[in-house]
């Protein structure tokens, strides 16, 4: 599972696409998305991490806002691994005809979470991180 965050220090509030104020605060962008291991190829590996993102096939997005960094980057990880994980469950099911087990699924989750997290608490506006896994198929 490849991911990526993009933080706001500020919290724009918006009419449209018109912002109408700016009040303290975090705005976190994740985005997750898992790419099969054949579909690694020269070329895809020679992208940079950030990059690699986009180029999943069942990539997914979650923002989330508030006062305190760590809480909003909590929801935002856990929101976005858990969409990417469900759409590649189903997935899985289509191409192969079994659903993934559910510890399995529980413990991807829970590194993806655990090291977006991680990433999303560095310094700076953006961060890529991921989460090697052998135990989805």
């Amino acid at each position: 599972m490849l991911g990526s965050n993009f933080k706001k220090f500020l919290i724009e509030e918006l009419d449209g696409e018109k912002i109408v104020s700016r009040r303290r605060g975090f705005t976190v962008q994740t985005c997750t998305s898992t790419v099969l291991q054949a579909d690694e190829t020269p070329q895809y590996n020679a992208l940079p991490m950030g990059e690699r993102v986009g180029e999943g096939s069942n990539g997914t997005c979650a923002v989330s806002v508030g006062s305190e960094l760590k809480p909003a980057c909590e929801s935002s990880c856990l929101g976005a691994c858990t969409q990417t994980l469900r759409k590649y469950n189903e997935e899985a099911f289509l191409r192969t005809g079994f659903e993934l087990d559910e510890r399995a699924v529980g413990k991807v989750l829970r590194a993806c979470s655990r090291q977006c997290t991680y990433e999303c608490g560095k310094p700076g506006r953006g961060m890529s991180f991921s989460v090697p896994s052998k135990s989805l198929f």
